[in-house]
């Protein structure tokens, strides 16, 4: 499926990661448990190492709003978004002409992004082990959540994936539907995303086969009735 379908598009997704990397980079300046020297080699930590960046991330919750000697995450990206526009602004206004303005412009969209949606993050993040077995028509993937039991419940959530539709991911690793997967879900930009950590985990034994119905059941009801979520809140 082509940007925008079942996914953030283009620009929101990149948004999108550009915070949750700039968020790790910040929480391991507060635990320094890797050598990061900037926002990059977070980057390169969640493409090489996704193990390590789960355990990251969690960390980041715990240190969103208060770390054990200062300011937690949250109030740090609000600072660095801050500074990024300040420097964009007087580089602009020195050289850089219409690109400048550009940059500025997305840097303060950036910062604008960072104050309207994360600040509740901690609070509206759902993680938990989801049945993937359906896609909307729009190519969102339809995630039905596995209680402490492993039995589904009767909730359907609507997930945009960030680049691409997780749909569209799983097929890519040579992944057909239905799968049960490990997931934090976010809000962002009027949809629910995932954090970009995705942890594959086995089926439950009794929702194989034809015992599958049963999701395929809480789906379509969802569905019908209108009340698959769409939105955290």
């Amino acid at each position: 499926m082509p940007p925008g379908v079942g996914a953030l598009t283009e620009g929101d997704g990149r948004n999108f990661m550009l915070l949750m990397d700039m968020s790790r980079y910040l929480v391991n300046e507060i635990t320094q448990e890797h050598d990061f020297k900037d926002v990059s080699d977070a980057s390169r930590l969640r493409i090489e190492r996704l193990d390590l960046t789960a355990e990251l991330t969690a960390k980041m919750w715990s240190y969103w709003h208060m770390a054990p000697a200062g300011p937690g995450v949250y109030e740090n990206l609000l600072t660095w978004c801050n500074a990024q526009i300040s420097s964009i602004t007087s580089i602009r206004n020195r050289e850089l002409g219409q690109q400048g303005r550009a940059n500025g412009q997305m840097t303060s969209a950036i910062h604008l992004l960072a104050s309207s949606e994360l600040r509740a993050w901690p609070r509206q993040r759902i993680t938990a082990g989801f049945i993937f077995a359906k896609e909307a028509s729009d190519g969102s993937a339809l995630l039905v959540p596995l209680g402490p039991d492993s039995q589904p419940l009767l909730t359907v959530y609507k997930v945009q994936g960030i680049s691409t539709s997780l749909g569209d991911l799983l097929r890519k690793n040579g992944q057909s539907l239905p799968q049960c997967l490990g997931l934090t879900l976010l809000p962002f930009m009027g949809a629910i995303v995932y954090d970009g950590t995705l942890r594959g985990m086995p089926l439950p034994p009794h929702l194989t086969g034809v015992h599958l119905t049963e999701v395929h059941a809480i789906i379509e009801q969802a569905t019908q009735e209108g009340t698959v979520v769409s939105a955290l809140p």
